[in-house]
């Protein structure tokens, strides 16, 4: 049987190691219209780029850090999904969608996206 001391620390790892994959998340969730408006811009920059094909490529695209936009490079995404009017960021424990809305072509929303948590962080209206 486990000593409560044993118990105990081993729960705290635990918690530690769950706050930190949501320390992430959190923190890119507190950056400035300025910085999101840049991360935007360079979305759309992949977006010129047009649709990855495959999960291969998407991939592919993620480890090619010196053809990515600063910002992006910085985040470090894992996988990198380029629809033709969205773009997927996989950033370790959350995703970063960049996507015109479904109900007004003429808006873009900048989504933080977590399992079972989602913030829309920036939005711009472009015109048709």
């Amino acid at each position: 049987m486990p000593q409560p001391k044993r118990l105990f620390r081993s729960t705290l790892a635990i918690l530690c190691l769950l706050c930190t994959s949501c320390d992430d998340y959190s923190h890119f969730k507190r950056h400035s219209a300025e910085y999101y408006a840049g991360l935007a811009a360079e979305c759309d920059s992949l977006l010129a780029r047009g649709p990855a094909a495959s999960m291969q490529e998407a991939r592919m695209i993620a480890r090619q850090t010196n053809s990515l936009p600063p910002t992006i490079r910085q985040l470090a995404p894992s996988h990198i999904q380029i629809w033709e009017s969205s773009v997927q960021l996989l950033v370790r424990s959350y995703n970063v969608i960049w996507t015109r809305s479904k109900n007004d072509e003429q808006l873009w929303m900048l989504i933080a996206d977590r399992e079972g948590h989602s913030k829309t962080l920036y939005t711009l209206r472009k015109p048709k």
